[in-house]
């Protein structure tokens, strides 16, 4: 009973930290309110958890979880779908990146947040650590995929476009890029409108995985700098 009423207390304060933090943001949401809306003492959040760190790291790692299975899930569905053909590109590329965007309506995910979050130069050894080997399996299947979907480029480009493709994503669904492009834009191009989200992400990342030509054969000019008849830009 008591390890049952234990876990049943962790799994608030998460259910807690994952509602905050997609509401107020990370910074704003304090362990003191978390503790008020799992509806528990700033002591269990303590115990359990330890520290604010150590809770946004749980809190990634059980998103990071959900998310994975439901890429997995989606990626096994195109699989299936195609058989013994190549399965089709756009498939591949929104059973990736469609499960970043789920979160509270009209929210991105909080998912990338916490990416973000936890990449940055100030985070601990152990939330980079986190970071970085969460996703590598699910990486792994989805660029056995798109060489099926594309056998003309080698393993080593996909890869890079791969790597490509999440930074991007990660970027573009994160608040601080979808807050940025909407003010830039002035309104006109709304990340929180997540059907037309959806659709230009799996179109420019397409796009991107499709191109034809491997970079390495590609010659930039001297010093890298792209040149046009203007001078350089």
């Amino acid at each position: 009973m008591r390890k049952r009423e234990e876990a049943s207390t962790r799994d608030r304060i998460l259910a807690a930290a994952e509602r905050l933090f997609s509401h107020l943001g990370l910074e704003r949401a304090t362990i003191r309110g978390i503790a008020a809306e799992a509806g528990v003492n700033i002591a269990a959040v303590n115990y359990h958890f330890g520290s604010k760190e150590a809770l946004e790291r749980e809190t990634f790692g059980v998103l990071a979880e959900r998310v994975n299975r439901d890429r997995l899930a989606r990626l096994q569905l195109c699989l299936d779908a195609a058989g013994a053909r190549a399965p089709r590109l756009e498939d591949l590329v929104t059973a990736l990146v469609a499960p970043y965007l789920e979160g509270g309506p009209g929210k991105p995910g909080l998912l990338p947040q916490l990416i973000l979050l936890l990449s940055l130069p100030g985070a601990s050894d152990k939330s980079k650590r986190a970071v970085a080997t969460a996703f590598d399996e699910v990486a792994a299947r989805f660029v056995d995929a798109f060489a099926r979907a594309l056998p003309q480029l080698s393993k080593a480009e996909l890869w890079w476009r791969y790597n490509l493709v999440i930074g991007a994503t990660v970027y573009t669904v994160g608040n601080s890029g979808g807050r940025r492009l909407l003010r830039l834009s002035g309104g006109a191009a709304d990340p929180t409108q997540r059907g037309e989200l959806l659709q230009h992400l799996v179109a420019f990342v397409s796009a991107g995985l499709r191109g034809e030509t491997e970079i390495s054969t590609l010659t930039l000019p001297s010093g890298g700098a792209r040149t046009t008849k203007g001078g350089k830009r």
